[in-house]
């Protein structure tokens, strides 16, 4: 029985995965270097490389820090510009609202996340968020997922997952809750083997939903 939703962010909720892009490309650019777009999907997406581990795989000596105060400045801007949601969220929310307890579980830092869900009108169905800064592990790790379902006070088991990358997935397999991945256009290409269930947008996520909960 699902007893409560957890949901990541980018990707997932907010059309945020392109932004978080454009503003790492662009600090890198300031750097003197080109990230393109099937690098940043691998590495930051799909692997779940933070910054360290991408200066060291181009072999750069450049402080992450520093990549990552110029990327800030980008992503606040264009969070303010050009955010949009992701299809069929506020529906999905909206139909279990009230039924299911559900909750943000992103790697994003705590500020934005907020500033995403407030700005989108989704903080209120939200019981809480977790972000980056609650935890010490990044997905693929399971421990934002195992935080989650203990803030829901539920057993890993009786909750479900939805992700739309490989590493999300991977942690909630290893958390022992199960996933329904949900694709998108940076993340078509990721190994999806170890999702419960996949659907192609939030929609069928949510009759899929019902249709586990009517069984």
């Amino acid at each position: 029985m699902i007893k409560g939703i957890i949901l990541d962010l980018d990707g997932l909720i907010s059309d945020t995965e392109r932004l978080h892009m454009k503003a790492f490309q662009q600090a890198f650019k300031e750097k003197g270097m080109e990230i393109s777009d099937d690098f940043y999907k691998k590495h930051w997406i799909q692997i779940g490389h933070g910054t360290e581990d991408v200066l060291k795989i181009l072999g750069s000596d450049i402080s992450a820090d520093a990549i990552r105060a110029i990327k800030n400045v980008y992503y606040e801007d264009y969070l303010h510009t050009d955010l949009y949601p992701m299809a069929y969220v506020h529906d999905f929310v909206e139909h279990f609202y009230g039924k299911i307890p559900m909750a943000v579980a992103s790697a994003s830092k705590g500020f934005d996340v907020e500033f995403i869900l407030k700005a989108l009108d989704l903080e209120r169905y939200m019981e809480f968020f977790l972000s980056a800064d609650d935890v010490k592990k990044r997905k693929p790790d399971p421990e934002v997922w195992l935080l989650a379902a203990k803030k829901l006070g539920l057993d890993p088991e009786d909750c479900i997952t939805l992700e739309d990358a490989e590493k999300g997935v991977i942690a909630s397999y290893r958390a022992g809750i199960p996933c329904i991945a949900i694709p998108n256009s940076y993340t078509a290409d990721n190994d999806f083997s170890k999702a419960t269930y996949m659907a192609k947008d939030l929609k069928e996520a949510r009759d899929l939903i019902e249709n586990i909960l009517n069984k």
